[in-house]
């Protein structure tokens, strides 16, 4: 994603980077529509109210650990990308890790350059998220799951704020000064924080043309 850098003043959250980041993370909920086992949980008696979406959920899981498991196989670093990625427009399913590795393909296919899957943390505790950072002068992290990019300050805000049934438990009262973003320890997508070369793109991109964002290229 080329972003223009010609201007170096900021307009609070919804300048030309933001914007553009915003649109890369509607762009791939659009893309690799997914169910989520763990975003609707967290609506207020979820399943009091909808107890017959319990077993949904329960399938949803196990749907993800099955992907997961099958997923990211390969002997290149195009056929484990490839496979992942296939995993995902086949199953229809996937939590942040899946919205976040799909946000890292994104980026680099497009240019845009200092980014890693990076965990959330509220002091020494994982608060169990993972976004895509995006290492610039003014850091911002690029959410999928949660469907909005924004600098990582205003992030934090969001959390704690219009995203906190999400985020955090009823008695959370840490506050946003602690939380900050810890480069992700992958575990399933290991291989995702391997360099991209120019021919790993151009095979990605050549497979699924829908990877490069409208006008870039």
């Amino acid at each position: 994603m080329k972003i223009d850098k010609g201007n170096n003043t900021y307009f609070g959250s919804r300048n030309l980077v933001i914007r553009q980041a915003d649109d890369m993370a509607r762009r791939i909920n659009q893309t690799f529509p997914m169910l989520s086992s763990t975003k609707y949980l967290n609506h207020d008696n979820y399943y009091n109210h909808f107890p017959c979406r319990s077993r949904r959920n329960n399938i949803t899981r196990q749907k993800i650990l099955n992907m997961r498991h099958i997923a990211g196989n390969g002997e290149s670093l195009f056929e484990k990308y490839s496979n992942m990625i296939d995993a995902i427009k086949s199953f229809k399913v996937g939590n942040c890790g899946e919205c976040s590795f799909l946000a890292k393909v994104f980026a680099e296919c497009n240019e845009l350059k200092n980014t890693y899957r990076a965990d959330l943390y509220c002091g020494n505790d994982e608060i169990d998220h993972v976004v895509l950072y995006v290492n610039d002068k003014k850091p911002y992290i690029i959410d999928p799951w949660l469907g909005f990019a924004d600098y990582v300050p205003k992030a934090f805000e969001r959390y704690v704020g219009e995203y906190f049934k999400f985020m955090f438990d009823d008695d959370f009262d840490g506050g946003q000064h602690l939380l900050r973003f810890k480069k992700h320890d992958a575990s399933v997508l290991d291989f995702s924080h391997r360099k991209f070369s120019k021919s790993l793109i151009k095979e990605l991109t050549n497979r699924y043309p829908e990877l490069l964002l409208k006008g870039d290229k």
